[in-house]
């Protein structure tokens, strides 16, 4: 059973908190960092939509099979999440770094191709 009128919000970026709290003024926004999220999905009760801003900064130094496998581990997060909701939102951020660029791109690119079937996940960019 899904809370309407509940959401949450997780990641620590100030510039999606604040447009998604403009967004939904009306509607109670819990905070939730992306790590502690990641690491306890059992702390995630059920909302009526939940918005993933974030992913592990160590993807700027993994290798591409490492990648791959995040991309996959990412890919069963959001699924995993998607049980507790009415719709996932996966918001596309990437680092103030140029030499994490491509690696950013790769990982939401491949994301993208995992997840776009799924009708409760959406990714925003």
């Amino acid at each position: 059973m899904f809370v309407k009128n509940n959401i949450l919000l997780i990641g620590k970026s100030a510039i999606i908190k604040k447009t998604f709290y403009n967004f939904y003024k009306n509607k109670r926004i819990q905070n939730l960092s992306f790590r502690k999220s990641w690491n306890n999905l059992n702390s995630i009760e059920n909302f009526e939509y939940i918005i993933v801003s974030g992913f592990h900064f160590d993807i700027c130094k993994m290798k591409k099979y490492e990648l791959d496998k995040y991309i996959l581990k990412y890919s069963n997060y959001v699924c995993k999440i998607s049980v507790k909701c009415k719709k996932v939102y996966v918001i596309c951020t990437d680092l103030s770094l140029s030499h994490s660029f491509s690696r950013v791109v790769y990982f939401y690119y491949n994301l993208l191709k995992k997840l776009k079937k799924k009708k409760s996940i959406e990714i925003l960019s």
